[in-house]
């Protein structure tokens, strides 16, 4: 199998590497390496059960499979652990109930759940599990059925749901179309985008988060730097989406992505006094790592997201 890079946001689930193409046809669901309609690749192909070149680097996505495929699935997961980078897992709902390892993130994806009007499925997720929620134009934008499901979520111990508006292809459209009827037509193909800053204020009101937390590796000065990255990017995704200035979110990025690839540990050298060595790390960044490294909170996340979902 080949993989593309791309760098880690909170938009994307943390995604570092996703398969280019991926050889298992498992339905409906939701891509959320690209943020659109997944699809298996029209060529022969077949899955790997243990990671086959250079250490990954970066968090490892692995779409979902057909029950017959999980273990093959497992024991590829289980590979990339064994080098010391974290997996993205993703379960259709009614699936499956997850991993037992620390460093493999398992997103439920309910898609065709919604698409059958069977919330009550997400009832019986495990308790501290994390889901995307797929945001469809006419077929699962509708405040009532969040609502209605934000509550069984709630009810069954869900900890994170973080909502996706689809960027579909008009192949994508037809295909949703093929499987819920032409009623739906005009609302896939004309219809406006649905709004992921409702959809989380609603579920705000509930304890959800906007973004998922990030997959980290199991120990060290990776995991302590990713966790700073962590905090700058979603700083700069918040600050981009209330609509503070271009040149304040770029920022905010580009200095998760130094933070990302810094070997140093970065949380000794602002305990120490001496962030100012780097001098790619903007003065809002700095406050930031400071803020986190001190507290275990950043007062600018804290306050964009109150204004993301206020």
């Amino acid at each position: 199998m080949r993989w593309t890079s791309q760098p880690p946001d909170p938009l994307h689930f943390w995604i570092g590497l996703a398969p280019r193409s991926w050889p298992v046809d498992a339905g409906l669901w939701v891509d959320l390496a690209q943020g659109g309609l997944g699809v298996a690749s029209r060529l022969p192909g077949e899955l790997p059960i243990r990671w086959q070149v250079e250490p990954p680097g970066e968090a490892v996505y692995l779409p979902p499979v057909s029950q017959e495929l999980e273990s093959r699935r497992r024991d590829l997961a289980n590979s990339i652990v064994e080098l010391g980078e974290p997996v993205l897992i993703q379960q259709v709902v009614g699936a499956g109930q997850g991993s037992d390892s620390v460093s493999v993130s398992v997103v439920f994806d309910p898609l065709e759940a919604l698409l059958a009007g069977q919330l009550e499925s997400l009832a019986g997720l495990p308790t501290g599990s994390k889901v995307v929620w797929p945001l469809i134009a006419g077929l699962t934008d509708d405040p009532a059925q969040w609502e209605k499901g934000l509550g069984a979520l709630a009810a069954a111990g869900v900890e994170h749901v973080q909502p996706l508006a689809l960027d579909l292809e008009p192949a994508d459209k037809r295909r949703l179309v093929e499987r819920v009827g032409e009623e739906s037509f005009h609302a896939l193909f004309h219809g406006d985008q649905p709004s992921e800053q409702l959809f989380s204020s609603l579920a705000a009101d509930r304890g959800f988060g906007p973004f998922l937390p990030r997959p980290l590796p199991p120990a060290g000065v990776r995991r302590e730097n990713r966790r700073l990255a962590e905090q700058l990017a979603r700083a700069g995704e918040l600050w981009l989406r209330v609509g503070r200035s271009e040149s304040g979110g770029q920022d905010l990025y580009r200095s998760a992505r130094w933070v990302d690839r810094e070997s140093h540990d970065l949380s000794a050298l602002c305990r120490e006094g001496n962030l100012g060595v780097f001098p790619w790390l903007d003065p809002l960044s700095s406050q930031v790592i400071a803020d986190f490294v001190n507290t275990g909170n950043s007062t600018l996340v804290q306050e964009l997201e109150a204004d993301y979902l206020g």
